[in-house]
């Protein structure tokens, strides 16, 4: 059975995201810096990424990395930019090659080429994304695979 509760809507002022971001950006991004949001298609950066559109801040885009690791890898790409697209923001979405026999493992490879990728950005700021519950969530699924 479908939940009744209602998810709370970015544009309501009570919502913690639109009520803490504008300070946030007054507070470190001077005028005309450039802003790029990884965007991977999940829940937390897609909320960001709309955010930043709905506040109307200037120099906004949209930098997906395609580790290619996943099956649905070209299926997020092409949400990412459908979304971007529908916000009228600019979009780049940059393959990378994962070393998928890493000493450190697949996850922290594919890490590694997510933050060159970012590095290469032409930004002066990277925007990510994480929920309060990340950090737990990976714990718990280390866990329970067994990889501490």
């Amino acid at each position: 059975m479908a939940s009744s509760k209602k998810s709370p809507s970015i544009e309501q002022p009570s919502h913690g995201l639109i009520t803490v971001l504008p300070a946030c950006l007054r507070r470190h991004v001077r005028s005309g810096q450039r802003l790029v949001v990884g965007l991977s298609g999940g829940i937390d950066s897609v909320v960001l990424l709309h955010a930043l559109a709905a506040l109307g801040h200037d120099n906004v885009s949209a930098l997906h990395v395609h580790h290619g690791i996943s099956p649905n890898a070209d299926h997020w790409a092409a949400f990412c930019s459908d979304f971007a697209q529908r916000l009228a923001l600019p979009f780049i979405s940059i393959k990378v090659d994962v070393e998928r026999a890493s000493r450190d493992g697949l996850e922290a490879a594919a890490r590694r080429a997510r933050h060159a990728a970012f590095a290469a950005a032409q930004a002066d700021w990277v925007v990510l994304a994480h929920h309060r519950d990340d950090q737990a969530e990976t714990l718990l699924f280390n866990l329970l695979r067994g990889t501490g």
